[in-house]
């Protein structure tokens, strides 16, 4: 009333009308949400007048056509088909028509409708669909392009559905089958550890052929038999023999070189030869053989792929084979030797041998860059590190713009709801389509929202790297600050680790079963409710970001004072298990921590640890920038939280852990 009288009567005028003019525009938003909820509510109960009634208000609400989509694939039935046609060309363009027509497309094969199944099918990554699909070309007529997907789909590692077993059958039983594709997903199935598979693909062998099949499978299984059997007497079971030596390689690196320098003049193809090299040196470096200097440096170039390269290169670190490690980086693929990581080690060897005037050349270049080996460089020459921000340059019109999108007023609808499994499925369907200026725009627009995780992502996605704002929020920060003064941890540490784990997105669910914001396996959370003697009544409580922060920090206070305060043993622990870290470490000896670091052969672990302590360091900075002028003392850098690592005394740097690998 005070903000009244002291505005003119032109003043109150233009207010009046503003607001009157408004409260329709809300009062209906409100009225279809309310309205869209009533309907959804009518359906479930099987009010379907009701549901007519409410659904005939809301034809121009953003998330109509969701009303219509979960009516028709509630209920798929040949009476429905017509109506399903209808739906999937008027919203062709929404995510969920590509549900809706996978859901008819299994009904349609149920029905054996293949005409209509051939007419209607869009590609999709579903398995049992495809399989459906070439079986539609085979009952059509089409029948070399059905043996063809046949083909595509049965040479593989694993088991496929029972929906393919009637497109097999009929391919098994054609000209176009072969003794030679039994063979290759023989050979694709063990790569895949499925030995039943394998016994049952054998069976499908000429019967001459079994016994070998028999061999090769034993070999797999007890591959150190390659060593006393008469395959290498035998040209045509040299593969066999190659076979079993790459697998043996897996269990004893050693043994299977020596086999191989004594025995190799195997008549092998090229391929498998150079298969069965790249495989004795990649699992030669892995296990630090200590000899495997003169058999590493003389691989040929064809036998170097991205993978072995690199390992060859930790091989001659953990030697301190500096010349090796030079020499070796020069053989290294090209976007390998453009990699801050390998021009750090590059600068390192140049460093060790003597050329101290190029080496800082090269860690000052390096220097500029905002990552960890740009910051590991920064602390060789005492630089400040780089952030190098630059803001997504976006216009209010673009940003308007882009709201106006039906797909986004969708996404505004159904995260009101809570709905975000549907409206990060509708994000990704629009912006795939965007080219990476649009994208940009996008990112800046979830920005805006608070939607950080899908923020970061999608500036990820536009390669728009330089908004360091944008990609490295300050959220939770009211949680993430008291658990630290709780945990006595630094905040930045907190942050950076949850920005890798979950991208700020307390939703989270790993492939492995993870949770929330800092990913914890339920079993851990149990640990450390029992150890809080607290109850952790149901592992879905990890999604709510102040239990699942307050657990995961406490988790990681007890890591850090397992591993006597070192934040890179801690974070290894974190990401690869603490007694994967005990078996490492036990007599005590002092190692550089960016070697230590890598070395770690879990590539996971080894990239998680170097990008929680880079991003520690941003998100230092950008606390020490807000503050500035605050005395918020020192700057804290990389060379102080990751110094020196202790390891076995005595004990031979080798890799740590296990390495990802593809199947001998």
């Amino acid at each position: 009333m005070n903000l009244c009288r002291t505005l003119s009567a032109f003043h109150r005028v233009v207010l009046l009308l503003l607001c009157t003019a408004s409260t329709p525009l809300f009062a209906s938003l409100e009225q279809q949400r309310i309205n869209y909820l009533a309907a959804e509510q009518a359906f479930a109960q099987g009010r379907l007048a009701d549901y007519r009634h409410l659904a005939g208000k809301l034809t121009d609400y953003p998330l109509y056509p969701y009303l219509r989509y979960n009516r028709l694939q509630r209920g798929i039935t040949p009476e429905r088909y017509a109506e399903i046609k209808r739906f999937l060309q008027e919203y062709k363009d929404l995510p969920i028509a590509d549900r809706l027509r996978d859901k008819w497309l299994t009904d349609l094969a149920r029905n054996r409708q293949w005409q209509h199944y051939l007419a209607s099918y869009q590609p999709s990554m579903s398995v049992k669909l495809q399989c459906h699909y070439y079986h539609s070309l085979l009952v059509n007529g089409r029948q070399s392009e059905a043996w063809r997907g046949a083909e595509h789909l049965w040479l593989h590692g694993k088991s496929r559905p029972s929906a393919c077993d009637s497109l097999f059958n009929a391919w098994r039983s054609s000209d176009q089958f072969s003794a030679e594709l039994v063979w290759k997903r023989l050979m694709l199935s063990l790569e895949a550890g499925q030995t039943r598979l394998a016994r049952f693909l054998k069976g499908l062998l000429p019967v001459s052929e079994q016994p070998t099949a028999s061999r090769l499978i034993n070999l797999h299984l007890k591959p150190e038999q390659v060593a006393s059997c008469d395959l290498w007497n035998r040209p045509e079971l040299a593969d066999i023999a190659a076979y079993g030596l790459r697998r043996l390689s897996r269990r004893n690196a050693d043994a299977a070189l020596q086999l191989w320098q004594q025995r190799g003049g195997l008549p092998l193809a090229d391929e498998t030869r150079q298969q069965t090299l790249n495989r004795l040196a990649l699992e030669s470096s892995l296990a630090g053989i200590a000899n495997a200097g003169d058999f590493l440096d003389s691989l040929p170039a064809d036998v170097l792929d991205e993978t072995l390269a690199e390992w060859r290169l930790r091989w001659a670190l953990a030697r301190g084979s500096w010349g090796q490690v030079a020499s070796w980086y020069e053989q290294l693929p090209e976007l390998s030797r453009e990699s801050t990581r390998w021009r750090y080690w590059q600068a390192s060897a140049v460093q060790e041998l003597g050329d101290e005037e190029r080496a800082t050349a090269i860690f000052r270049e390096l220097a500029s860059q905002r990552d960890y080996y740009g910051f590991l460089a920064a602390d060789r020459l005492g630089l400040p590190y780089q952030l190098n921000r630059q803001e997504i340059p976006v216009s209010e019109a673009d940003l308007r713009q882009l709201e106006q999108q039906p797909a986004v007023k969708r996404i505004v609808e159904l995260r009101h709801f809570s709905r975000e499994t549907d409206a990060r499925r509708e994000w990704w369907h629009l912006v795939n389509r965007f080219e990476p200026p649009q994208r940009a725009v996008a990112a800046k627009l979830a920005q805006r929202w608070g939607w950080h995780s899908i923020a970061i992502l999608t500036a990820a996605s536009a390669k728009a790297w330089d908004d360091v704002e944008l990609r490295f929020p300050v959220t939770y920060d009211d949680i993430v600050l008291q658990q630290a003064t709780v945990q006595q941890l630094q905040p930045e540490l907190l942050f950076g680790l949850i920005r890798r784990e979950s991208v700020f997105d307390p939703s989270a669910r790993s492939r492995v079963g993870a949770l929330g914001l800092m990913q914890l396996m339920p079993a851990t959370g149990r640990r450390v409710a029992k150890s809080r003697r607290e109850k952790l009544s149901s592992s879905s409580r990890l999604l709510q970001p102040e239990l699942n922060v307050r657990y995961g920090s406490h988790y990681l206070r007890q890591m850090l004072d397992r591993f006597d305060g070192d934040p890179v043993l801690a974070l290894a622990a974190y990401n690869g298990g603490p007694h994967n870290v005990d078996r490492w470490l036990r007599k005590m000896h002092s190692v550089p921590a960016d070697l230590w670091t890598e070395m770690i052969t879990y590539g996971e672990t080894r990239d998680y640890v170097q990008a929680v302590l880079s991003y520690a360091m941003i998100y230092r900075r950008l606390a020490d920038n807000s503050n500035a002028g605050k005395g918020s003392g020192e700057t804290l850098r990389l060379a102080d939280v990751a110094s020196r690592i202790n390891l076995p005394s005595g004990f031979d740097l080798q890799p740590v852990g296990k390495v990802s690998r593809k199947a001998p």
